[in-house]
């Protein structure tokens, strides 16, 4: 049965690497097929080869899938805080016959787009995820619970959404409401943070630096994967990472 995803912030990072996993696995997933480390961050598949494959792919960018996948993909440009885009994105998912999951992931640090934009989004596209007993997952980040220094903005936003999840939780009983820590990835603010890092505390800056450096950021493929399997299936998850 296909399944008809909503993912924001596709264009680039973990937005682009989750689309790209769930374009090239078209087979459901199971709770079996995941196995978790229980030290740290890698999330391993049996099936390698779909890993390779997304990895491949991934590198190729946002042209690759629409190129790739023209009947199953539909890349909307637009901002995600404008009604009318967010309007453009529900009305397409209605014409595929409904909007199965919601993967909101779009990362900037500020309120109107981390927070409001998106409790907008969800309220819009709530009734159609609640009609097919979908999911609605959160793009969290470890921002949400611990303080940095000139993060104020993003870390509240990040910890409302978390928030946010938990009332979904309690007031949706047929939604899938998941928050999601994607640990420190290679991305975008990654880069963003060690070039114009300097209201930083000395020790953040050196930690950031240093995960870089010593080849210990993610790719965002591996948060992609945890990603993808409640976005797929409704049945409970019982396998989520706990990165540090």
């Amino acid at each position: 049965m296909s399944r008809t995803v909503l993912i924001t912030g596709v264009s680039k990072g973990i937005g682009l690497a989750t689309a790209t996993i769930l374009l090239v696995t078209s087979f459901m997933y199971s709770p079996k097929l995941f196995r978790m480390s229980t030290k740290r961050k890698w999330l391993e598949l049996q099936d390698r080869q779909k890993i390779q494959q997304v990895q491949a792919i991934f590198y190729f960018a946002i042209s690759a899938l629409r190129k790739e996948y023209p009947d199953r993909f539909l890349y909307i440009q637009g901002d995600v805080a404008k009604n009318e885009v967010q309007q453009r994105a529900l009305d397409a998912a209605q014409n595929l016959g409904g909007l199965d999951s919601l993967v909101l992931n779009a990362e900037f640090d500020g309120m109107k787009t981390n927070l409001f934009s998106l409790v907008s989004l969800v309220q819009l596209t709530i009734p159609s995820i609640r009609e097919k007993r979908g999911s609605i997952i959160f793009v969290s980040s470890g921002a949400a619970t611990k303080s940095y220094a000139a993060w104020g903005a993003y870390g509240a936003s990040k910890a409302a959404l978390n928030h946010l999840c938990g009332t979904l939780g309690v007031e949706e009983q047929s939604i899938t409401s998941i928050s999601v820590r994607p640990g420190v990835v290679d991305s975008e603010m990654q880069r963003e943070i060690r070039e114009a890092g300097q209201q930083m505390s000395h020790v953040d800056q050196k930690r950031f630096h240093a995960l870089f450096e010593g080849g210990e950021l993610l790719s965002p493929t591996v948060p992609g994967w945890s990603l993808v399997y409640p976005s797929r299936s409704t049945v409970q998850v019982e396998y989520l990472p706990r990165w540090l």
